[in-house]
């Protein structure tokens, strides 16, 4: 799971070495959904830790929503 997990969209919420970062403790077994699309995203720019990617789209919330708005 671990190896392929972003090949269909999951990540893991809670990596290993990353408690500072996440707040929470470890867990191999937590992946939540966020798109094909943002897997690929999450591992190319963020480097796979879901909280960095997370992170940068809620301080970038209004942005993201504006450019969603004009692509309409």
């Amino acid at each position: 799971m671990a190896a392929h997990a972003w090949e269909y969209g999951f990540t893991i919420s809670y990596p290993e070495g990353y408690e500072q970062v996440t707040g929470y403790r470890y867990e191999s077994w937590h992946y939540r959904y966020v798109t094909r699309p943002g897997a690929l995203l999450q591992r190319e720019f963020f480097g796979g830790i879901q909280q960095y990617f997370l992170q940068f789209l809620n301080d970038n919330r209004a942005v993201l929503e504006q450019m969603r708005i004009r692509k309409e």
